[in-house]
């Protein structure tokens, strides 16, 4: 009988599970929403316990659709996504609803935070991140603060991960690529900051243990066996952060970074050490891969500007006359020329996030004039996204060195003209992955590592990599976009010096 690899994705809006053979190949997938919740201005929350009951039901509907005999389970991995936690008591029972990463309440404690560090540089060397309320140290002392009795009261501050793990396996523990994401995770020592947390009135007994993704944990537990109708001979394996797992299931090497093409859009880069980047602009945190770690780059606003177009299309238009799906809208810019006619799109809606870190910084059509028409606004938009992308590789081959791939997966990287569009842009092969679940897919290549069905990662990255289609750049479209990507970063520096009130006259 084939053995059979299962994954389960821990998403922001929803749970997914699926079932693969060793070759890649899915076999059965379950998608199942749940929605966030928002109680006040910049609280965003999930109940925590869908967590784990849609968990159950999407690997059920997974081995259902995929026909899969239970028995052929040979192991389970997690995506999960960062930031996220929730208070439990010792039964592991929510005693609040999950905070969301989305969540940006913590901001006075971000502030005692800095207190504790001597400069910005000391909290990027020690942590690898910025000071931001989203991260999750800032929310349990929010937490800590704001509903001290629930603080005390829980036994653990769990993470998606470790909130499955529990109920998978009976331990809290997460991995390196989620505990690098809390503000908390020392990047040298690869654990807990203890200085940190006893600053901070946090005990580091109520943090999960820390493990390298791909660890083996053991068999389901007896009532996890019976909940999820598979046999308690099934292996768990440490999963990790949802964007790192990704990565891997795109078949990401040493030399390449990937990008996702979704509404934000995260460029992850491997790394054989912690790199401290003296400007502070992208962020390192450990990767799935034992011992290694990465660049991890974010550009909030990539694909949500897209549909930030097209729903602004849409609400001009009114009544239907014209109705603007994304192929449409990527229809338009394939006839403007390279450059959209002098228009320039700076897609700063929330701010500019790395390599720039500039909250007060707005979104800029720059260059209209009373020829610009549509078809303009929407090739300048796409071009903006991709000149985003290009910054950050830029930054992270400065740090370190060029790159020989771009692979490239989500929701964008099903257009080929986004995909030649970047290739020209970026003047480098984009390849795209063969499956558009690829956290899905990295998930269960931890598993097929932790139960021995892979010898190493390698191996599993040859298997994935298979069927991919490979975009080179167009040699004269790149020529122009290297001269025109210098002309949009000098009026950018403008626009990010004039929001810090350091240039006047523009």
């Amino acid at each position: 009988m084939q053995k059979i690899l299962l994954a389960l994705d821990i998403g922001t809006t929803a749970i997914k599970a699926g079932c693969f053979t060793p070759r890649g190949d899915i076999l059965g997938m379950a998608y199942v929403e749940y929605p966030l919740i928002k109680p006040a201005r910049w609280h965003v929350e999930q109940d925590a316990n869908q967590w784990w009951e849609l968990s159950r039901l999407a690997i059920r509907q997974a081995l259902a659709q995929g026909e899969v005999d239970p028995t052929a389970v040979a192991a389970i991995g997690i995506s999960a996504q960062g930031i996220a936690f929730v208070p439990v008591d010792e039964g592991g029972h929510p005693l609040h609803n999950a905070f969301s990463w989305l969540d940006t309440r913590a901001m006075d404690q971000v502030q005692e935070l800095s207190a504790f560090f001597s400069s910005p540089a000391d909290v990027f060397r020690r942590v690898g991140l910025h000071l931001m309320p989203a991260y999750t140290l800032p929310k349990i002392m929010w937490l800590r603060d704001h509903h001290p009795a629930v603080f005390q009261e829980a036994a653990h501050f769990s993470t998606s991960l470790d909130f499955i793990n529990k109920r998978l396996v009976d331990r809290y523990i997460t991995d390196h690529s989620i505990a690098g994401g809390t503000l908390a995770h020392n990047l040298a020592s690869l654990s807990w900051d203890d200085a940190i947390l006893e600053a901070m009135d946090v005990p580091r007994a109520k943090l999960p243990a820390i493990d390298w993704s791909g660890t083996p944990l053991g068999g389901l537990r007896p009532q996890a066996a019976v909940e999820l109708e598979l046999p308690q001979s099934v292996e768990v394996v440490l999963g990790g952060h949802d964007q790192e797992v990704a990565a891997l299931g795109a078949g990401l090497r040493q030399d390449e970074v990937t990008i996702s093409l979704g509404t934000a859009s995260i460029l992850v880069a491997p790394l054989d050490k912690p790199v401290f980047d003296p400007e502070l602009r992208v962020p390192c945190y450990p990767h799935v891969e034992r011992g290694q770690f990465v660049f991890e780059a974010v550009v909030n606003t990539a694909g949500v500007s897209f549909q930030w177009l097209r729903d602004l299309f849409n609400t001009i238009a009114m009544d239907g006359a014209d109705s603007y799906d994304y192929d449409t809208l990527t229809s338009l810019a394939v006839g403007v020329p390279i450059g959209a006619n002098g228009v320039s799109f700076y897609p700063h809606l929330t701010g500019a996030t790395s390599p720039f870190w500039n909250p007060d910084v707005s979104g800029t059509l720059y260059g209209l004039s009373l020829a610009s028409g549509r078809d303009d606004i929407v090739r300048a938009v796409l071009e903006g996204w991709c000149f985003q992308l290009k910054s950050n590789l830029v930054t992270i081959e400065e740090l370190t060195s060029p790159r020989e791939n771009v692979i490239v997966f989500g929701g964008g990287a099903r257009s080929p003209f986004i995909q030649q569009l970047l290739a020209n842009v970026l003047n480098r092969p984009v390849v795209v992955s063969p499956t558009s679940e690829t956290a899905l897919l990295g998930a269960a290549i931890l598993a097929g590592l932790g139960c021995g069905i892979y010898d190493d990662l390698e191996d599993a990255k040859t298997i994935v990599r298979q069927g991919a289609q490979v975009v080179p750049p167009q040699p004269s479209a790149a020529r122009d976009y290297h001269e025109l990507f210098q002309s949009y970063r000098e009026f950018e520096n403008h626009l990010l010096n004039v929001s810090k009130g350091e240039e006047e006259g523009w």
